[in-house]
Formats: C-alpha cells, structure tokens, sequence
C-alpha cells in the first residue's frame, strides 16, 4: 500500500522545547515514509521553515552543498540553536521542586510532561516522585497502601482526595422562610370596602397561638 504522508507544518523559530520536539517527530515521520534523500532534504527544508527559523536555516546552510545537507545534521543544528541555554537543567529543577498543589490528575500530568521533556525518568522513577511529591495526608494514605505500579499509586491517590474534598466541602445551611411578627401591625386592612378590618389584638392572639402550634410539630 502507498502511503500518502501529511505534510509536516510549518516551524517558524518558536522556542519552546515541545513545539520544536513534535514538529521534529513530524519531520522525522515524513523523510521515512517518503525515503528523502540528499539535495531533496535541502530544498524541502527551505519550503517548511518560516519566519525567525527560514532566516537561521538559510544563514546557517549558505556555505554548503544542498547534497551534502542531511535530515540529522539540521536537526542537530536546530535543537542546538532554538533550545533555551540550560534547558535540561532547568527541567531538572522544575521535576526537583515539583509538589501536588491542586488535584491529583493536575500534579500527575504535570510530572508526565516533565518526565517525557526529561526522556530518562524511568517508571520507578516517576512513583517514588509521584509519591513524594503528594499533600501530607494523601502521601501518607498512599504509603500505607505500598504500591507497586504509578497506575495504583495514582488511583490510590486519585480516591482518597476525592472522599476528603466530598466530606470536607461545607454544606448549606437550611433555609427558613421569614415569620412577620403581625403584632406589630395595628390593623389589617381589607381590599375589600364590605369586609371590616381585622383588630391588631386578634392578630396577635393569632400568631402566638400559630407559633405555639408550629413548636409542637415533630421535626
């Protein structure tokens, strides 16, 4: 079956390791399943960098022959230029100093991006990290359990704050609807001219004696 690769988009100098290590995979994708070759790779190359990066790629490739220019040597090149100064260490710092300050899933996927960015952190790593890295009460919950796996370290973890932030979370208090004191009325009035206006003094009998009532009834 001939395949018929999606192009690559285009990179235009963005520095941010992420951005440069997908569109570098993307790269690496196409030159195999198309078998690009030298001068071919020069001049595709020249099509898809833009901006900042079409600038550097031209600059940095002025002198050479387009057959001698390889997929690994502008790649080289690339990451070597477009890739903050100290990258890795401040990865390395960022993993170090890395703790659960919202939910679970957040902390969790945060370590990932850092492990992946690293490329060496290994699954026992990563758990023994994952674990150190949780709040006091969720990291000792989790030790006790003793898991083997980051799957069951993070389901683990995953529960127990899901049952703390449920019964933890305040309730409503009740709402009760408003008495009028009717006491304080003098009178009242009737919308009706044929019916009389009721006495405060029967008012108020009335509402004391309704209130007395309402006490007595069963919660």
């Amino acid at each position: 079956m001939q395949l018929k690769p999606k192009q690559p988009d285009k990179y235009d100098g963005k520095r941010d390791f992420q951005t440069i290590d997908n569109w570098i995979a993307s790269v690496d994708s196409y030159f195999a399943l198309t078998k690009a070759e030298p001068p071919e790779i020069y001049h595709y190359l020249n099509t898809v960098f833009t901006g900042n990066a079409a600038t550097w790629y031209r600059f940095h490739h002025r002198n050479l022959d387009p057959a001698t220019v390889t997929w690994n040597s502008v790649k080289t090149a690339l990451l070597a230029y477009f890739i903050p100064p100290n990258h890795t260490r401040r990865l390395r710092d960022e993993w170090a100093y890395a703790r659960q300050t919202k939910t679970v899933s957040e902390y969790y996927t945060g370590l990932a991006q850092l492990a992946m960015q690293l490329g060496d952190i290994t699954e026992a790593i990563f758990l023994d990290k994952f674990i150190r890295g949780l709040k006091p009460k969720t990291k000792t919950e989790v030790e006790l359990h003793d898991p083997q796996t980051l799957a069951e370290a993070v389901r683990l973890a995953d529960r127990y704050d899901t049952i703390v932030d449920r019964t933890s979370s305040p309730r409503s208090p009740p709402t009760q609807t408003p008495v009028v004191n009717l006491c304080h009325l003098s009178s009242y009035p009737s919308n009706s001219p044929s019916t009389k206006k009721i006495p405060a003094a029967n008012l108020c009998s009335f509402a004391q004696g309704t209130q007395r009532h309402s006490d007595l009834r069963p919660d």
